[in-house]
């Protein structure tokens, strides 16, 4: 007896909805019951000598994307290099101040050192914290050895 040959075949829908009110669950089920209506009609073989031997369906629910929001307010962001790692940093500023170059230069400074005390001690990234007379900044630096 001849071995019968057998072809597997995949067909991937994928469908966004705008729900407008309509439940998930009621979604899904339409997309099962597509299915289930062109088993039931045949549109599989056609009137082909073709036959379907198994077949499953799976409708799962694709995860959206999580739009970032960019934080608002001034940044100061800097990259320096601390015990051969590339360290990079960002100062959030004070909203309608004005901030000097020698200002910025200090923060830069303490950042560095900060990363330096940090590393130090294991870490591979933590808070900044700048304090004057006049300003108060706070910050994030991590190594970016990228």
């Amino acid at each position: 007896m001849a071995r019968k040959s057998r072809l597997s075949l995949e067909l991937k829908l994928r469908v966004t909805y705008i729900p407008n009110g309509v439940s998930q669950q009621e979604l899904q089920e339409r997309l099962e019951k597509l299915v289930s209506i062109g088993m039931g009609d045949g549109l599989l073989t056609g009137d082909t000598p073709a036959e379907v031997e198994t077949y499953n369906q799976t409708v799962t629910t694709i995860p959206q994307p999580m739009k970032e929001k960019k934080p608002k307010g001034r940044f100061h962001t800097g990259t320096t290099q601390v015990c051969a790692h590339r360290v990079t940093f960002f100062y959030r500023l004070p909203p309608r101040k004005r901030i000097s170059k020698d200002e910025l230069f200090m923060m830069d400074e303490a950042a560095e050192e900060r990363a330096m005390e940090c590393i130090s001690d294991g870490c591979t990234q933590g808070e900044l914290n700048y304090e004057t007379d006049r300003i108060q900044a706070t910050g994030w630096w991590r190594i970016d050895n990228e």
